[in-house]
């Protein structure tokens, strides 16, 4: 690869308090051979004023405004730029995508570290499993307490040795991960829509479907652990209705996978994941309980009771809300509930 070139997508909804500082980690890299992509969601502060002014000095930054759609349409939007700029491009084979959050930045050198890993590895994808966190008062930065994959894993893996390892879940955070374009557009690879964690499917379907990834231990992602972050701010009766059914699309994404892949040991890890979704599901289900609003009913995870756990699919699929008793109330409800069975 001589002279890789990258598209960043940045999704940028009400941050001007950090846009600056994310906009300058990438206006001053030391690998200059790329384009930035910002799409603004709807923003109702000078987070568009900002983007423009980037534009406006830089032909290398490109503004897309939207109306308000959530970070999965924002990405997808940066997605659909990419498709259709390659389009008029002759050998894009060395087109890389790169995802950066607009409250965030990356280190000056980022972009080189990428182009030093694929330059070196035969790799369609990298993900850099550490993350650093950044208090947005003070600046200080510390390794963050989660990684994408363990410390164990660095250098270069097949799917199938990432899934023998048996540290995989969940692989997900878009923006610790740099795909080959060819990857993410030939599998036809985009965020679900209107969820939360939508990286999940995402970032999971482009590790199962990339021959070789390289894992990096490198700083490269700052992570800006501001308050009033989508997950970080009070979780609201909506967002917990909408966190619930985020679980409830996933688990129904990852049940579609496990039923059709036919080897064994990739519909093994499906299946775990099915598993693991379904747990997470279950558990948010029970602060709400059945609600009309939910996005789904009770007998739509009924054919997902197969990945559920004893008392999850039994004592939670029927009572969701028992979670929110005491513990020896709950306890005597279930010996009572089991013996009637």
């Amino acid at each position: 690869i001589m002279n890789p070139f990258f598209y960043i997508i940045v999704p940028i909804y009400n941050v001007q308090t950090y846009l600056h500082q994310c906009l300058d980690s990438l206006i001053n890299q030391t690998y200059t051979h790329f384009k930035a992509i910002l799409i603004n969601d709807g923003s109702t502060d000078l987070s568009g004023q900002i983007a423009q002014e980037y534009c406006d000095k830089d032909s290398r930054f490109v503004l897309i405004t939207q109306q308000n759609a959530g970070l999965s349409m924002a990405r997808n939007a940066g997605l659909a730029y990419i498709k259709n700029d390659l389009l008029s491009i002759r050998g894009g084979d060395n087109r890389y995508i790169v995802f950066v959050d607009s409250d965030d930045y990356i280190e000056l050198d980022g972009l080189q570290k990428c182009v030093d890993i694929f330059r070196q590895y035969d790799v369609e994808l990298v993900s850099f499993s550490k993350i650093m966190g950044v208090n947005p008062s003070s600046g200080e930065r510390k390794e963050y307490e989660h990684r994408v994959f363990t410390k164990e894993l660095v250098g270069v893996y097949t799917p199938l040795e990432i899934i023998r390892a048996k540290t995989h879940m969940p692989i997900a955070i878009a923006w610790t991960f740099v795909a080959k374009s060819s990857l993410v557009f030939d599998n036809d690879i985009s965020f679900i829509p209107h969820i939360f964690y939508e990286d999940i499917a995402f970032c999971t379907t482009l590790t199962m479907k990339c021959k070789h990834i390289y894992i990096s231990d490198e700083t490269y992602y700052n992570y800006v652990l501001s308050p009033d972050s989508i997950m970080r701010g009070s979780f609201t009766r909506a967002k917990r209705i909408k966190s619930v059914y985020s679980y409830f699309i996933t688990l129904c994404y990852f049940r579609t996978l496990h039923d059709a892949e036919e080897n064994p040991e990739f519909k093994e890890f499906y299946r775990q994941n099915c598993a693991f979704y379904a747990k997470d599901m279950m558990k948010s289900l029970g602060f709400i309980g059945y609600a009309k609003d939910l996005g789904f009913s009770k007998q739509d995870i009924a054919p997902m009771r197969k990945y559920m756990s004893f008392k999850h699919k039994n004592f939670c699929y029927h009572f969701p809300r028992i979670y929110g008793f005491p513990k020896k109330v709950r306890l005597w409800f279930m010996r009572y509930f089991g013996a009637k069975q």
